[in-house]
């Protein structure tokens, strides 16, 4: 998973870990347990309704000129 990168500074420091010699099996399973735990707290979560809005403010005001 080589990409080219055009500026220097968007590289990884190279002593952070896991950027000398990635093992692209801990990778696959990190990114599927991310996959799990989302679905596992957001996925149920239901959608979100429409907001209440006040009957005072749900009139059109009406200029009259």
């Amino acid at each position: 998973m080589e990409q080219n990168v055009l500026d220097p500074i968007h590289l990884p420091c190279p002593d952070m870990a896991g950027c000398a010699n990635p093992n692209p099996a801990l990778t696959a399973k990190s990114r599927s347990m991310v996959a799990k735990l989302k679905a596992q707290l957001f996925g149920n979560k239901p959608e979100q309704s429409t907001s209440y809005i006040p009957s005072r403010f749900r009139f059109a005001r009406r200029v009259e000129g």
